[in-house]
């Protein structure tokens, strides 16, 4: 009966303590120093009840301890949430105060009614190990519960009754089997202690207290360190870290089992021997893993999704269990070293626990705020193990071997910069990477896709490349739209500043904060221009923050308008503050943890306390990664939140204004935009210059919003959208598809409505639009079909209307890309049957469009077989320059037919291409002098013109727009820009190289 209130009692308080961590994050923000601040007090929390335990006598405390912890902890799960929907001070400074107070108060009943189940152990170490393992398995469901199950299916505030309801059955059992709790002396003397003969006497509780003080400080330390590491491998969702939480508690019990049988069989000093025995395998354990990870095909080219998934959970679950077993190993032995069953000891023991394991909650997170990496902290570790081993073992040199040893391994393997999420995908160069308490962002070199890419831990969160030109749109289409005109804006969430910039064009507005919660993100600004426009450029020093709005040495704003703020976004909102003109939000997925709070209705209303009359709220949801069932509950609490609303189709992004009053063209605004030739061209770019290009994306207005009313209202209170497992690449095909058809049922719902910016144009030319919008909608759903291997009827003429298409600027861009890779499988097929010539056409166009190394490899393999040798190697030099090992890639990616003659043919062509292989820094260039080498007779020059027509096409495509805006003042650009804009096969470019032609002729 014992082992199992142990086990309800780990549950409940564990649950307890994810809800609080949880909630905590609506009144102290998302940050990990929130977290830690958080798990600090509730370990002093519980530090002062097991202090407290030792001076309450009775055998019912433990009811009423129970009892206490049941309602305390109820108050400090739903306190927060609660407070942080209110706005002002209650949000403000109620809201965190009462997050940091519940987080203490809670846990003081539940330290003080631990060591009352400890008689029961008559001094036993096995016994202990036992019960400490009873409590460690009880809260793995009490992660599950707390941390993923609970707030998704069932709400927080079920949750915290249904702790509630443990505690008081918890309270009920003791009171029955009150008992079972008395002290139980032992009939035997535990063998355990004739092992302590050669230690002095008053020594032993001191050493007891040490260890346990250690056991504390490892187990939360071990515990912070991979819950970092756990998004590298399963994401940044709640069921990862439930998951990693879930792997340390089976180890610690596992652990604590083990040791308490093996405290009764063997001396202690035998036993300490094993524990640093079982610290030196789990060094070499950590490098050798990691290393799988890297090297093994099955993990870095997995046959299916599942399968690399599996393999993930499996490496995890290796490398967070031994080292968490050998904490848990600690406890039984502090235990046998008080050897008794004082209540008095016990309570000391559970104090210093509590005292070891605020050291890493507190220090880790500053270490880590001042630039040390979690390399160095582990080395530090392994440098402790030196002093403690010599303390125990003396200085005889064959039993310091295994302690040096394992300290030397600890701090050589652990988690390191180096390690995913770039192992195992060779294509991914790291420009440059930062660590710190946000976690790892780097900037990143994709070969493959030729652009730029910001990483947040394992999450791809922005980049340059063409799926990203939505983040453009999301500054742009609210200044056009809004009722009144913008002066200032707040910017949450900066990724690669692309946003900021395209605000930053508009001269109305006077003052632009950005608000973002890592400061990594800001130290890799630099590398992401031109999508920055130059707004962040010429690193040097480091980043030093000082008071809230900073200026950093490391980011030169050359825009004075430009504010940084250093905050979590969802607590800016919650202040009192500066009012707006426009906000724009673009957090993470909203099914993640960090990013749910700013999609819930308690969110938009403090959001809209901050918004000006007229002003406008942006919001970002990406149709591809989320499931119907929570793109429908995002856009029907957006719809709830705003009377006068709008939901635009922007690439696989749709983008969501809302404002209070409604959203309406200015015609005087966009003449005065056009007017600035910088502006004018990024509104082209983004389909932003004209009432017809807006109203060609615009999908929805007020009235079609206004269908999804009935959905599901998201609320701090249920994360009900968070995600729940992993999701496949078919499954997000489907994904797509479902949410295409949810758009197109409410579209046809309100088949008459004039949506933003259409009032503004012709009768005619109204219905014409609609048409188009009907026409790119129905086209992205065959293209979505067709993706999951499921052609729809008349797939091929959407693909030619979506292609030839210049309404909407990026319905050209989504024809191309799924047209060029179905032209790269039928050209393999070719390739593969010696068909040469009809291969050479279809690869050419995959080439073309796609610009993969894999794809332009494929094409000069065509080219080789057709005799054309010298444009063959040009071909392949220009592959090998973006990917060098493109050539291991190409059979993979062929029919296996046509792998006979491959590896002889790459052969060849590798040795014809190495004279011409081009430097990674090709350059300087400008576009005249890149126009005559495209047509040079040249091959190194042809295939370093190439090569840089590819790796700087997003600049060059800049460049030539501006080129077609200046056609009439600068006559001599046009036949150049034609030259390199036609090289660069940009489907948006189609009407700047129209404006070209025109301007030639």
């Amino acid at each position: 009966m014992v082992l199992f209130l142990a086990l309800l009692a780990g549950a409940a308080d564990f649950a307890a303590e994810m809800l609080v961590l949880r909630s905590g994050r609506f009144g102290l923000g998302a940050s990990p120093q929130s977290t830690a601040l958080l798990l600090a007090l509730a370990l002093s929390g519980m530090g002062v009840g097991a202090a407290l335990a030792a001076r309450v006598g009775g055998a019912r405390a433990f009811v009423y301890l129970r009892i206490c912890a049941g309602f305390a902890g109820a108050a400090a799960v739903c306190a927060p949430i609660w407070l942080a929907g209110n706005g002002g001070w209650l949000a403000s400074a109620g809201a965190p105060a009462a997050a940091m107070a519940a987080a203490f108060l809670f846990a003081i009943p539940v330290g003080a009614s631990i060591p009352y189940l400890y008689p029961w152990t008559g001094g036993r170490a096995a016994r202990a190990g036992l019960l400490i393992s009873a409590g460690a398995l009880g809260s793995v469901p009490g992660a599950w519960f707390g941390g993923v199950f609970g707030p998704i299916r069932l709400g927080t505030y079920i949750c915290a009754l249904a702790i509630l309801g443990v505690n008081l059955l918890l309270a009920a059992l003791a009171m029955y089997f009150a008992a079972s709790l008395r002290a139980r002396p032992s009939a035997e003397k535990p063998r355990v202690a004739e092992s302590f003969i050669t230690i002095p006497h008053p020594t032993r509780p001191k050493a007891a207290v040490w260890f346990a003080f250690a056991s504390g400080a490892l187990t939360l330390a071990l515990e912070s360190l991979f819950g970092r590491l756990a998004p590298f491998f399963l994401g940044d969702g709640s069921d990862s870290i439930a998951f990693v939480l879930g792997a340390a508690l089976i180890g610690i019990s596992a652990g604590s089992a083990a040791s308490g049988f093996l405290l009764q069989q063997l001396r202690v000093r035998t036993f300490a021997a094993l524990l640093v025995g079982c610290a030196a395998l789990s060094g070499p354990l950590l490098l050798c893993v990691l290393e799988m990870l890297g090297r093994l095909p099955w993990i870095a080219n997995p046959l299916s999704r599942e399968e690399y998934n599996l393999g993930r959970i499996l490496i995890l679950g290796m490398l967070v269990a031994p080292p968490l077993a050998l904490a848990g190993a600690l406890s039984p032995l502090a235990f046998a070293l008080a050897e008794g069953e004082s209540r008095v000891r016990i309570a000391r023991l559970n104090l210093a626990y509590a005292a070891g394991a605020l050291a890493p909650a507190l220090i880790v997170p500053f270490l880590l705020s001042m630039g040390v990496s979690t390399t160095a902290i582990c080395g530090a570790a392994g440098i402790c193990v030196f002093p403690a081993a010599i303390s125990f073992f003396g200085l005889r040199t064959f039993s310091l071997i295994i302690p040096i040893a394992s300290g030397a391994l600890l701090g050589a393997s652990p988690i390191t910069t180096r390690v995913p999420p770039f192992r195992g995908r060779p294509w991914l160069e790291v420009l440059e990477a930062k660590e710190g308490p946000m976690g790892l962002a780097a900037a990143v070199l994709d070969r493959r896709r030729h652009e730029k890419t910001l990483f947040t831990n394992q999450f791809r969160a922005a980049a340059t490349g063409d799926d990203y030109r939505y983040t453009r749109s999301l500054a742009h289409l609210p200044m056009l739209l809004a009722g009144a005109e913008s002066k200032s804006a707040a910017i949450i969430a900066v990724g690669t500043g692309s946003t900021a910039a395209a605000a930053a064009r508009h001269a109305s507005l006077g003052r632009i904060d950005l608000i973002e919660i890592s400061g990594e993100v800001f130290d890799l600004l630099h590398w992401f221009s031109p999508a920055s426009d130059g707004l962040f450029v010429n690193p040097a020093g480091g980043w030093r923050p000082a008071e809230n709005i900073i200026h950093s040495d490391h980011v030169t704003n050359i825009d004075p308008r430009l504010h940084i703020i250093m905050d979590d976004g969802r607590r800016f909102a919650a202040r009192e503050g500066d009012l707006y003109d426009l906000i724009v939000l673009e957090p993470l997925l909203p099914d993640t943890p960090a990013a749910y709070p700013f999609y819930t209705k308690e969110f938009y209303q403090l959001a809209t306390r901050r918004i000006r009359p007229g002003g406008v709220l942006t919001q970002w949801i990406p149709i591809l990664a989320t499931e119907p069932r929570a793109f429908r509950a995002l856009v029907a609490t957006f719809t709830q939140a705003f009377p006068n609303r709008a939901l635009f189709l922007v690439g696989k992004s749709a983008i969501l204004l809302g404002s209070d009053q409604p959203l309406r063209w200015n015609e005087a605004r966009a003449r005065a935009a056009l007017l600035d030739p910088a502006l004018a061209v990024d509104l082209q770019r983004t389909g932003c210059a004209s009432a017809g290009d807006v109203a060609a994306q615009c999908v929805l207005g007020t009235q079609g919003m206004g269908a999804f009313q009935t959905e599901l209202n998201l609320s701090d209170e249920k994360a009900s959208i968070e995600r729940h497992g992993f999701f496949t690449g078919a499954a997000r095909i489907r994904y797509e598809l479902e949410n295409i058809d949810t758009l197109i049922r409410a579209r046809e719902g309100a088949p008459h409505e004039l949506l933003p910016s259409m009032e503004a144009l012709p009768a005619g030319e109204q219905e014409a639009r609609r048409a188009a919008g009907n026409a790119y909608l129905r086209a992205r759903r065959s293209i979505a079909e067709a993706s999951g291997q499921q052609p729809g009827p008349g797939l091929e003429s959407d693909l030619a209307a979506l292609t030839a298409s210049t309404a909407h600027p990026f319905a050209a861009m989504d024809g191309e890309s799924f047209l060029a890779q179905r032209m790269f499988s039928i050209g393999g097929g070719h390739l593969a049957n010696n068909e040469i010539s009809r291969a050479l056409a279809e690869l050419e166009h995959a080439a073309r469009h796609l610009r993969d190394p894999v794809s332009i490899l494929a094409f000069a393999v065509a080219l080789h077989r057709s005799q054309s040798a010298e444009n063959a190697a040009v071909e392949t030099a220009v592959a090998l320059s973006l990917d060098p090992d493109v050539a291991r890639e190409l059979p993979a990616r062929m029919p296996l037919e046509a792998r006979g003659r491959l590896e002889q043919d790459l052969n060849i062509l590798i040795n014809a291409a190495s004279p011409l292989l081009i430097k990674r820094d090709a350059g300087p260039y400008d576009l005249e002098t890149l126009a005559q080498s495209l047509q040079s007779k040249d091959p190194a020059r042809r295939a370093a013109a190439r090569f840089i027509t590819i790796r700087e096409r997003d600049a060059l495509a800049i460049r030539v727009e501006e080129a077609a805006a200046n056609a009439i003042t600068r006559p001599r650009q046009v036949a150049v820009a034609l030259a390199v804009g036609r090289e660069l096969y940009d489907a948006t470019l189609l009407p700047a190289l129209r404006r070209l032609e025109a301007a030639k002729q």
